[in-house]
């Protein structure tokens, strides 16, 4: 399967009804789960203005790491998985060079600028 690597940005701003805040939703495609870092990890990039997020965009249940741009909102995949592997518990290195994840049993090291993805355990 040939995954598309880059993404349009998806972001979408709103005003709070209750508050009357300026809200800015990063993510909107209602057919895939975006699921964020920052409640467990710090996912945003020391240095850059961006984040990183796990998703299945590409195909329902089988779930990749990508890199948004919070300035353009543009997406880019880090991952290629496609089997629906448990893909969990990713952690970054403060400047976003490097995520370790599980996947299924597997700890793995990914090197993100050259993609190049080390079983650790």
């Amino acid at each position: 399967m040939n995954l598309p690597a880059e993404y349009p940005g998806e972001t979408k701003s709103f005003q709070d009804k209750r508050t009357g805040r300026a809200i800015t939703q990063l993510t909107t495609r209602p057919d895939c789960q975006s699921i964020h870092f920052y409640f467990t990890e710090n996912s945003f990039i020391r240095g850059e203005d961006a984040i990183e997020f796990m998703s299945d965009r590409d195909t329902p249940g089988i779930f990749n790491l990508f890199r948004m741009s919070l300035s353009d909102g543009g997406i880019r995949r880090l991952t290629a998985f496609t089997a629906p592997d448990m893909l969990s518990h990713p952690t970054k290195s403060p400047d976003g060079s490097k995520l370790l994840f599980w996947l299924n049993d597997d700890v793995i090291l990914l090197d993100v600028p050259s993609g190049r993805q080390t079983i650790l355990y």
